[in-house]
């Protein structure tokens, strides 16, 4: 005997709140103020935790899961049989999972359709749970369907229903809530009202029918985004309710939380969602089942058709430029993965497999991992590159395999990216022809029947797929261009962090003002205006801000920026510290007001953490934005941080770094309601870390922009020519190398592709005044030939590069 009707559409109030929020009993909860290193057993069904969801690292052991404290470094707690983990912010169902797949896959989008359908909101886990159950006591969608529409009716305050509205009214929020339409068609809007009105629709079966059409039109040229739309919600859904297993603590949160979430999903983005919920895309894998390790086995050919080795391998993905010979490029996370964990791949060793030699990593199995790489193909050179099932990702069963041939698994991946650029825009016929190109190259790679010839197809492919994808870039950045208006809210920064006062240099700063550069930027060097405790001595960086306004620039200023801080700093314990940098924020604001224009009070903690945490680091940076806005409540203030680290951390993770990604920095900061007004970027691909294309520029650039929300400054964007110029030797390369040709493409590329970026409000080209004298130094000699002027004088193509431009965009 079936649950009965009655008891699923007898709605009292408590039941109608459960289907706005969660359904189902709270146990008890087992409150754990710190991570303690191993608890001692415990037979309660809640784990309970003081800080974040996103201040957590969750895994799993042979047996069971784990929480390891991201935010404070205070150990690791093995759970012990607990079914919820409940945080301040959230709670984590550690079941939810495991039940989803004990109901057809097409019922559960089913019961998240509901939630979309009748509150456009995303579901959570406890209420799947719910749900769940009652479909396997044998209740079915239509009863289910029901129920949430009297919650509906129940709450009509809240999602817009009620009993007196109008077929038409009804079939409005239905076209909104699904198909993403605000206006409804009055031939949709009639064949709609009329099912109702005849009887052959209820309101609550008329849902699933119009969900039912919504998925009719996935691919069509016109209303493929309605389609595009519901996958969205439902694939966010998924996530944060069955793979993330999360609810949040409160009805009302869940309520309003759960609505703002589904209503910042687009037809083509969800990522900005799942930001804004606080989480990170990359987060702990909760669906793995408790097995040990699979293996990546990888065959590595050069351009030549010949199979390479290990040590080609280690030679092809490693940069070797002094200062980061020590770092293997290559990794198995997506974009962005933060650091602080190990790297998955463990260390890279050889093994045979039916007579074959592979090179090969351990990897944990029922994951998903993504392998990226530096390496290089004709008419691009040396970039990194993605080979990982078109961005879908590789899993591995326990003790199987995945073999991957390079270069071949890079086509795949970096075609389809590619592709997902087009989409629905118009490309310049000339494009149109490459791109045909492009495929039947991509077509080639397939029909080859040795893995030879499979190479030598895919290094030509990648020798047109690469460069077409920056060209795509371009075009579609020129068109935007061409179509909106000259801006008036895009600054264009020369740096150079004082350099302006050193006459010897004066020329490249008269030069930078002719060609559109408005302003500079320097750093408060604390060990001058603060060599003891208690004293400040503007003296220094006043003559450095007033130099610069003589010349015509206005001035940006790092405030607390580690590296500039004296030793008697060192001595200061964690509390110490962050009233020293309220006060240093404070004291600065004060001290220069309106004549700074832009105000970084704190700059890349995340680089300099001298053993820190990230919830110190966290802490330090809202110290900084209190202290400045005490000074000055209604001046903007900004953050400024590392996004090459964005990828070169991604490379290179270390299991006990002394640094954290600016992005990681960034979703601290939000998950904890720490709100600046905009974020500089630094961003030194093409000189300190290894080299990028335009396509993987302007992805981690929009990354950043769904993590923050907030005006992105694009901080120490520069491009060397010291092989041309300097005679520096180089061993890698994007497009013809280090020179100034290459320069000038980089100049011209990402200004043009920042510029049509409207969230993105300022280009900041880093540079080192030419000086023989730094050649010596790893550092800086990544950095040489970044002016206008080679140090002899000579003006370079860079200079008429940026002058072009700043007639071309009218830049002020």
């Amino acid at each position: 005997m079936r649950t009965s009707q009655h008891k699923l559409y007898h709605l009292g109030s408590m039941l109608c709140l459960s289907l706005l929020t969660a359904c189902g009993a709270q146990d008890q909860s087992r409150n754990s103020p710190t991570i303690a290193a191993q608890p001692a057993p415990i037979s309660a069904s809640t784990y309970g935790v003081s800080g974040q969801r996103g201040d957590y690292e969750i895994g799993r052991t042979a047996t069971s899961f784990y929480l390891k404290d991201l935010a404070s470094n205070s150990g690791t707690s093995y759970l012990n049989g607990e079914k919820i983990i409940e945080f301040s912010d959230m709670t984590v169902n550690l079941e939810v999972f495991a039940k989803s797949k004990q109901i057809p896959e097409k019922d559960l989008q089913s019961l998240i359709e509901l939630y979309i359908a009748f509150f456009n909101r995303v579901p959570d886990a406890n209420g799947m749970s719910y749900w769940i159950d009652q479909m396997k006591a044998g209740a079915s969608i239509a009863e289910i369907s029901k129920s949430f529409y009297g919650a509906a009716l129940a709450f009509s305050s809240i999602t817009g229903y009620s009993e007196s509205m109008s077929n038409a009214d009804f079939v409005k929020i239905i076209y909104k809530n699904v198909l993403g339409r605000n206006e409804v068609d009055a031939e949709g809007l009639a064949y709609w009202s009329t099912s109702l009105s005849n009887g052959s629709a209820t309101r609550a079966s008329l849902v699933a029918t119009i969900l039912n059409s919504a998925h009719t039109f996935k691919g069509d040229p016109t209303f493929g985004y309605v389609a595009d739309l519901l996958d969205n919600k439902i694939k966010v859904g998924l996530y944060f309710a069955i793979q993330q297993g999360l609810s949040y603590k409160t009805d009302e949160i869940s309520i309003t939380k759960g609505m703002s979430i589904a209503s910042a999903i687009t037809p083509t983005d969800y990522l900005s969602a799942i930001y804004l919920a606080g989480l990170d895309p990359s987060a702990d894998d909760l669906t793995s089942s408790f097995d040990t390790k699979g293996k990546i086995l990888i065959r590595v050919w050069r351009q030549d058709g010949s199979e390479g080795s290990i040590d080609d391998f280690v030679k092809a993905t490693r940069y070797l430029n002094d200062k980061w010979s020590m770092y293997g490029n290559y990794g198995f996370y997506k974009l962005g993965q933060i650091p602080g964990t190990p790297q998955v791949g463990g260390n890279v060793y050889t093994s045979n497999v039916n007579g074959v030699n592979y090179i090969t990593f351990d990897i944990p199995s029922n994951q998903k991992f993504y392998f990226t790489s530096l390496w290089a193909a004709p008419n691009i050179g040396t970039v990194f590159m993605h080979a990982d099932n078109k961005g879908l990702g590789y899993t591995v069963s326990s003790k199987q395999v995945q073999i991957l041939e390079l270069p071949f698994a890079f086509v795949a991946t970096e075609y389809a990216q590619m592709n997902s650029l087009i989409a629905s825009n118009t490309l310049s016929p000339a494009l149109q022809t490459e791109l045909t190109a492009a495929k039947q190259a991509f077509d080639q790679t397939n029909a080859t029947t040795s893995a030879s010839e499979r190479a030598l197809a895919s290094y030509q492919a990648l020798g047109l797929i690469l460069p077409l994808k920056e060209k795509i870039v371009l075009d579609l950045s020129n068109q935007a261009i061409a179509k909106n208006k000259a801006r008036t809210d895009f600054d264009m920064n020369y740096e150079g962090f004082g350099s302006w006062i050193d006459t010897k240099h004066l020329e490249g700063y008269k030069k930078a003002t002719e060609i559109g550069f408005q302003s500079v930027l320097t750093n408060v060097n604390w060990k001058q205006v603060s060599p003891t405790k208690g004293t400040y001595n503007f003296s220094n960086l006043d003559y450095e801000v007033d130099q610069a306004i003589k010349l015509g620039y206005k001035v940006a200023l790092n405030i607390n920026t580690a590296s500039n801080y004296p030793d008697w700093v060192k001595t200061l314990n964690h509390d110490e510290l962050k009233r020293l940098y309220l006060e240093n924020a404070q004291t600065v604001v004060a001290h220069f007001g309106d004549k700074v224009s832009w105000y970084y009070v704190t700059s890349e903690a995340e680089l300099e953490t001298n053993g820190r945490t990230l919830k110190q680091v966290g802490e330090l940076a809202e110290a900084s934005l209190v202290g400045a806005r005490a000074a000055s409540p209604l001046k903007p203030f900004g953050i400024y941080v590392s996004a090459s680290a964005y990828v070169a951390y991604q490379m290179n993770p270390n299991g006990t770094p002394n640094y954290f990604a600016g992005s990681q920095v960034l979703q601290y900061l939000m998950r904890h309601d720490i709100k600046y007004d905009f974020v500089g970027l630094e961003m030194q691909y093409a000189t300190t870390f290894a080299p990028i294309d335009l396509q993987r520029f302007q992805q981690v650039i929009s990354e950043f922009w769904k993590i923050a929300r907030i005006p992105i400054y694009m901080g120490e964007t520069g491009y060397s020519s010291k092989t041309e110029d300097y005679g520096i030797a180089t061993n890698f390369y994007w497009h013809s190398g280090l020179n100034q040709q290459s320069q000038s493409e980089w100049a011209s590329g990402t200004l043009r592709t920042l510029y049509a970026m409207p969230n993105v409000k300022g280009y900041y080209w880093v540079h080192l005044d030419p000086d023989n004298n730094d050649y010596g130094s790893d550092y800086l000699s990544t950095l040489v030939g970044t002016n206008l002027l080679r140090a002899d004088g000579q003006v370079k193509s860079l200079y008429n590069t940026f002058k072009n431009l700043k007639t071309e965009l009218a830049l002020p």
